[in-house]
C-alpha cells in the first residue's frame, strides 16, 4: 500500500469516527428544563399524591411547559376541564407564572428568535374588553385563557362564541392552556361545532374530578 492510500485510509477512518461521535451525541436525551420538583415549589401543594387526576394533569402541564421551552409545537394546546374549585386555575396560573419568569431564558437558550411572551386572562373579562386586550392574547407565545364558558352573551347574538372561535383560530399554532367548567360532551351545545373542533385540535384534554379543593386546603 503506497503513501497516498495510507493517507486516504487514515482520513476515511477519522471521518467515519467523527460521524459516529456526532450521531451518538445527537442520540443522547436532553434533560427536561422543568421537572416535578421545581414546578411543585411554585404551587406549594400538599395534596397532590391523593388525587390521581391532579397527578395526570400536573404531568401534562410540565410536558406542555417543556414543549414551550423547546419550541416543540407537537403539544400546543392543553384544556383543563372540571367543576368549580377542582384546581384548574391553580394549575394553569402556575404554568403562566413559570412561562412569564423564564421567557427571556428561553430566548437565550436558542429555541426562540425573540423573548417569549406570556399572558393570563379570564375569558369573561376578555369578551367585554377592548380590542387591544384581545390582540395581546392572540399574539402572545404562551397564553392561559381561564374559565371559558363563564362569559355572558349580553345581546344573544352569538358574539361571545364568534370571539372565542376567532381566538382559537389565531392561537392554533401557539402554546395555550384553557380552563373550563363545561364538560367536553357539551362543547357543541354551549358554543358550536367550530369551537368544539378547534378545542380538540392538537389538544390534550385533562378532566379534574372530585371534591372542591378549596374546602380541603
Amino acid at each position: 500500500m503506497d503513501d497516498v492510500e495510507l493517507r486516504l485510509n487514515k482520513l476515511l477512518t477519522t471521518a467515519i469516527g467523527s460521524l459516529q461521535d456526532e450521531a451518538q451525541s445527537r442520540k443522547q436525551p436532553t434533560k427536561s428544563r422543568f421537572r416535578k420538583d421545581n414546578v411543585l415549589g411554585v404551587l406549594n401543594i400538599t395534596f397532590l399524591n391523593n388525587r390521581p387526576d391532579w397527578q395526570n394533569a400536573f404531568e401534562v402541564v410540565i410536558a406542555h411547559l417543556n414543549a414551550w421551552w423547546d419550541n416543540n409545537r407537537e403539544l400546543v394546546r392543553l384544556v383543563l376541564v372540571g367543576d368549580t374549585g377542582n384546581g384548574k386555575t391553580t394549575l394553569a396560573k402556575s404554568a403562566y407564572n413559570i412561562a412569564s419568569i423564564h421567557g427571556v431564558d428561553a430566548w437565550y437558550s436558542g429555541t426562540w428568535k425573540h423573548p417569549s411572551t406570556a399572558v393570563f386572562a379570564r375569558w369573561s373579562e376578555v369578551v367585554d374588553a377592548r380590542g387591544e386586550v384581545f390582540d395581546d392574547i392572540a399574539k402572545a407565545d404562551f397564553a392561559v385563557i381561564d374559565d371559558i364558558g363563564a362569559e355572558v352573551d349580553k345581546f344573544r347574538n352569538g358574539g361571545a362564541t364568534e370571539k372565542l372561535n376567532t381566538m382559537l383560530e389565531a392561537r392554533e399554532r401557539k402554546f395555550t392552556i384553557i380552563t373550563t367548567n363545561v364538560p367536553r360532551e357539551e362543547w357543541k351545545i354551549r358554543w358550536d361545532k367550530r369551537v368544539a373542533s378547534r378545542m380538540h385540535h392538537r389538544a390534550i384534554v385533562c378532566e379534574l374530578k372530585g371534591n372542591d379543593l378549596r374546602r380541603t386546603m
